[in-house]
């Protein structure tokens, strides 16, 4: 298993960088709402998956296919940017899924480094 290690930053923020996160912040509010509802939940890689929740939103699919498109975007950059082999985005997403699980509301589903999922 890998251990999760300090998260690094965004060295430059580029206009695709800046795009990405001003996205996930219009995105936030949905997200939070499907995870409150049990139709979300934070994966060990650092990315969403959609659940067997109550009344989840039909865009649920789109709206997780989006978020982690920027979230892996936003993950490749920091390799890049931290001069990091690309072997080591396994290690920058298991550092995200650990802050996110932490940091994860009470009622959301989280899933653990052993591929359980509870809810938190």
């Amino acid at each position: 298993m890998v251990e999760a290690q300090e998260v690094p930053e965004i060295r430059t923020k580029t206009p695709e960088v800046m795009a990405a996160i001003e996205s996930r912040g219009k995105r936030r509010p949905e997200l939070e709402a499907a995870a409150r509802t049990g139709c979300l939940g934070e994966n060990k890689e650092g990315l969403v998956d959609a659940r067997p929740g109550q009344s989840c939103p039909p865009t649920l699919g789109q709206l997780v296919a989006a978020e982690n498109a920027d979230r892996m975007f936003l993950y490749k950059t920091l390799v890049a940017q931290n001069s990091m082999p690309a072997g080591d985005i396994t290690r920058v997403q298991a550092a995200f899924a650990k802050v996110r699980r932490e940091k994860a509301a009470p009622g959301t589903w989280i899933q653990l480094e052993n591929g359980q999922w509870i809810r938190k």
